[in-house]
C-alpha cells in the first residue's frame, strides 16, 4: 500500500473498483515485496499475477524464473489464456538471446523438470 500526491484519482467509470483500491486512504497496488537489510524496498511480484489452471494456483513469477535459467532466453512474459479444459492455460512469450538457438521442445522439457506437474 502507498499514498502519494501523484497517484491516480481512480479507475474511469469503476467506482466500486476505485473504492476497493483506495480503502482506508491508501492505494492498494497488490505489489508484493520486501525490505532488505539496508532498508531498500524490492518489489518482486504482483498479487494478481496468479493464474488458476486445472485447480492449481500458478505464480507467473515462478514460471518466469525457471525460463530465465535458460541462457538462450533473453526476455520472457508469462500469462494465462482461456482454456476449455483447464479454465486457464499457462502461456509464454520468449525473446531468444542474440546468437542463441533453442526450440520449444527444449523449453518445455526444462520447465517440466523444474515446475510442479
Amino acid at each position: 500500500m502507498h499514498r502519494r500526491p501523484h497517484a491516480t484519482l481512480g479507475y474511469d467509470n469503476l467506482p466500486e473498483t476505485t473504492a476497493e483500491a483506495f480503502a482506508g486512504g491508501w492505494f492498494h497496488s497488490d505489489d508484493l515485496g520486501y525490505f532488505d537489510s539496508d532498508g531498500f524496498l524490492w518489489v518482486v511480484d504482483r498479487k494478481k499475477d496468479m493464474m488458476k489452471t486445472g485447480g492449481e494456483n500458478v505464480a507467473t513469477r515462478e514460471v518466469e524464473g525457471v525460463l530465465y535459467e535458460l541462457p538462450e532466453i533473453h526476455e520472457v512474459g508469462v500469462y494465462g489464456v482461456p482454456d476449455d479444459r483447464w479454465i486457464e492455460a499457462v502461456a509464454t512469450t520468449v525473446v531468444i538471446a542474440d546468437g542463441a538457438a533453442i526450440d520449444t521442445h527444449a523449453i518445455t522439457t526444462h520447465c517440466r523438470t523444474r515446475l510442479a506437474p
